[in-house]
């Protein structure tokens, strides 16, 4: 069993396929009651056999079987089963627990029409607002700047598809941000009319289109294709004046989009770039997770001895999350873990292996978390199809800090919580970052670390 755990660790799935929130189901796609009842079966009974608490954490599995059966066997669409499936699952309370929407076909989707207008979006004080722009993107062509208010897009509210406060499950948090930053991405070259109002109160038209999503195509799973991307930099001299620091500190700033493993030699040979920085801050923001056992080989980019990023447990085993310091290069060359100042950038879009990763670190002092509180859903999960063609992802264990502390459900609190008010993004700049620039140019440690 511990082999098992050691193998099924690389595959701590994303958090953003059970964030869904659910809809009434349209008609749709035929499906035959066996294959229907099949279906109905094989979810529960997965539940039933490999979530990590027999009680399911208070809830009557037995009964809710007796009430969703006859509701499954009613079932003509896909689209019906799906919706009751999704309604079962939802009674746990709890992530990574949901239904994969096309069965195969999700397997087979290309990258088409996964485009980006370059956009980050969240909620805060209940306007939909620009957080980030990338650089040579359509948005920051078309002028468009962080703290924008996002007022209409093809002409409806912004917020009209964010859901309320009252309407939020578990994910909470995730869900809000998720449904904003849904609005960024689309379809290649289709034009959409854009209404934003800047710092002074003055509304922009903007027609934009969407580019492809820049990164390396990556798949797991039943999930479709997606980009995995690293960047790095040097915060630049603005930045580091308007966070009030000399426009000579090097700081560095490393951001990756997911935990994959065809990124993970990008990530390593930022590291190494950074590595005679004065600090270094890692961008998990919007980071919804990815390969749980990766957390591992980065943190030992940070840490100068062996130590425990936290535990998974099943119902019959546990494997405790080792980071080893790293002290060599790909190519080869004996280095020392960077032993500078160092911060993680989180926010409730950051879930899952970000969540292990940055509650890892900070439990053990190495590192100061800033931003807004993640997501909190970190349950280790597999996928399996099922018999109507659609996918099921579900839990089959749980992770706890190395205090003994869950992280699902609670998120990772941060050290200094920043980017809550709207006047503060649309005084401009990133309050994050800006907040992490000041915490390391003010920590007595920021000498230059020795490589």
């Amino acid at each position: 069993m511990f082999n098992t755990l050691r193998r099924i660790a690389g595959f701590l799935i994303l958090a953003a396929a059970s964030a869904c929130t659910t809809r009434p189901a349209p008609s749709g796609t035929p499906i035959d009651r066996p294959d229907a009842l099949a279906s109905f079966e094989q979810v529960w009974l997965l539940v039933e056999e490999t979530d990590v608490d027999p009680a399911h954490e208070g809830v009557d599995w037995q009964a809710v079987r007796q009430e969703f059966r006859p509701r499954a066997a009613a079932c003509r669409t896909q689209e019906e089963l799906r919706q009751v499936l999704s309604d079962m699952l939802a009674r746990l309370g709890r992530s990574h627990y949901g239904i994969l929407p096309e069965g195969s076909s999700v397997q087979r989707a290309s990258v088409d029409g996964d485009a980006t207008l370059g956009l980050e979006l969240r909620v805060i004080e209940d306007r939909v607002v620009v957080t980030g722009v990338e650089r040579d993107g359509p948005a920051a062509s078309a002028g468009i700047r962080v703290g924008w208010i996002v007022e209409t897009v093809k002409g409806g509210d912004a917020m009209a598809g964010v859901p309320s406060a009252s309407e939020l499950g578990p994910m909470a948090r995730y869900a809000r941000d998720a449904s904003a930053q849904s609005l960024d991405a689309g379809a290649s070259n289709a034009a959409e009319l854009w209404v934003l109002v800047d710092e002074a109160g003055d509304r922009h038209e903007r027609s934009l289109r969407r580019a492809p999503r820049p990164g390396t195509p990556t798949q797991i799973g039943l999930l479709r294709s997606f980009q995995a991307r690293c960047d790095d930099r040097w915060l630049g001299p603005d930045e580091l004046r308007h966070a009030g620091l000399p426009a000579d500190l090097r700081i560095g700033l490393i951001r990756f989009n997911v935990w994959m493993p065809t990124i993970a030699a990008d990530i390593d040979a930022a590291v190494d770039r950074h590595r005679g920085d004065q600090g270094v801050i890692l961008d998990l923001r919007g980071n919804p997770g990815g390969v749980g056992a990766m957390a591992m080989g980065v943190a030992g980019h940070f840490l100068e001895q062996e130590d425990s990023l936290g535990t998974m447990r099943t119902r019959d085993a546990a494997l405790e999350f080792k980071a080893n310091p790293r002290r060599s290069t790909a190519d080869g060359r004996t280095v020392e873990p960077f032993a500078g100042p160092l911060v993680i950038l989180v926010d409730p879009l950051s879930a899952s292996t970000s969540e292990i990763f940055a509650a890892g670190l900070q439990g053990l002092g190495r590192a100061r978390v800033i931003g807004r509180t993640s997501a909190g859903a970190a349950l280790p999960a597999q996928m399996r199809e099922l018999p109507s063609g659609d996918g099921l992802l579900f839990a089959f264990a749980d992770f706890t800090r190395p205090d003994g502390r869950r992280i699902e459900g609670e998120g990772v609190v941060p050290d200094q919580v920043t980017g809550t008010d709207l006047a503060v993004w649309r005084a401009g700049g990133d309050p994050d970052l800006m907040a992490a620039a000041r915490w390391i140019g003010a920590s007595d440690r920021s000498a230059r670390p020795t490589s």
